[in-house]
């Protein structure tokens, strides 16, 4: 395919195709990440980004393209990937730098991996990883970020297999099996038998082990886990210490402590702009909501919650709304929230384990967590 800006035209095997101007956008963007999935949501942000369509907009445009390319399924087609979005499959070779890459180059590139990962800009990570223009290979530490910000959960498991990674499947677990006392009692297992390493141990610790402590009633057993290793850390700079701020602030308050919260959810702001954290910034968003709604503004609490689930969307990461969705079950009866409101997000966190499949992926989860304890 060859694209030309001048008059938003495709040339697919010698023939001209004419399209509107957001259909071309589209299809270039797939062509340049031909055989990559994206979910409605991630083809909004990368060709409608200053505006409010809808999913079904992204259905439209697909169908009018599928329409126009439809002479020539021979060369490639946009194919509907269940339960996540769209992804282009093109039987001709898309041009790729066939020049080796340079070491040192690599090294950079690898570096600013880590910052970009570190700081939650997870389009800025895709933009890095797929562009074929830099020739880079990935790692599989890189492949398997890169299906984490697609939330493709099912690919992601299919990856790690025979890896013996029990980090994915557990975070997975948590939420697809509705025994908390079970879940806590599988990570213990994990984190007691299973060869980790150090960065992983403090994800399932704090990330996913506090979080499920919190809702089988034992908050002062997350806040002890949190507070364990913020009084570890002794620079601000360290990946984890925005987000145990995070998690210290939501345990307060669901234990009600308000006004320690207030005063958590403070510091934490202050840290963040210190360091951006785009997801840790995300979920704090989320908290000041919250107080919001409990201060009786339940307008505003909305809005700023909805804030928050929009830096999700800015940061790329969207696997993080699992965590969120989570928290806002666990927070918004604490808050005083009206039934609509949580019924709401409720709802928006059921739509989006459905997109996702979760549900479906609980044998594979379980087989590939329990071969492993």
């Amino acid at each position: 395919m060859i694209f030309s800006d001048d008059g938003y035209t495709v040339l697919v095997d010698g023939v001209k195709v004419e399209l509107l101007r957001k259909e071309f956008l589209l299809l270039k963007f797939l062509y340049m990440n031909n055989g990559r999935a994206f979910s409605r949501e991630e083809l909004l942000d990368a060709i409608w980004p200053h505006e409010f369509p809808t999913d079904r907009t992204v259905d439209d445009h697909i169908y009018r393209l599928r329409k126009k390319l439809s002479s020539f399924q021979d060369i490639g087609t946009i194919r509907t990937i269940k339960g996540l979005g769209y992804r282009l499959e093109l039987k001709e070779p898309v041009e790729e730098t066939p020049t080796p890459v340079p070491e040192e180059i690599e090294k950079q590139a690898n570096e600013l991996f880590d910052t970009y990962y570190k700081y939650g800009q997870g389009k800025a990570l895709r933009e890095l990883l797929t562009n074929k223009v830099l020739g880079l290979a990935l790692n599989e530490k890189q492949e398997t970020v890169l299906l984490w910000l697609s939330s493709d959960f099912r690919s992601l498991l299919d990856r790690l297999s025979d890896s013996g990674n029990a980090f994915v499947p557990l975070l997975l677990y948590g939420f697809v099996e509705p025994n908390t006392e079970k879940v806590i009692d599988i990570h213990n297992k994990v984190l007691d038998q299973v060869r980790i390493d150090e960065k992983e141990r403090m994800d399932i610790s704090c990330f996913s082990l506090s979080l499920w402590y919190m809702k089988f009633g034992r908050p002062e057993t997350s806040l002890q886990l949190v507070q364990q290793e913020i009084d570890g850390i002794r620079d601000i700079h360290h990946g984890f210490f925005p987000f145990l701020n995070v998690m210290k602030s939501a345990i307060l308050f669901y234990q009600n402590k308000l006004d320690e919260a207030k005063r958590s959810i403070e510091n934490t702001e202050i840290l963040l702009r210190q360091l951006p954290y785009l997801r840790e910034t995300s979920a704090l968003r989320v908290l000041q909501g919250l107080l919001l709604i409990r201060d009786g503004d339940e307008k505003a609490g909305r809005e700023k919650i909805e804030e928050g689930r929009g830096l999700i969307r800015q940061s790329g990461h969207t696997y993080y709304l699992l965590f969120i969705y989570q928290l806002l079950k666990l927070l918004l009866p604490n808050s005083g929230a009206s039934k609509e409101t949580i019924q709401f997000y409720d709802q928006a966190g059921e739509r989006y384990i459905e997109e996702t499949e979760l549900e479906q992926l609980k044998p594979k989860i379980e087989s590939q967590l329990f071969s492993l304890i």
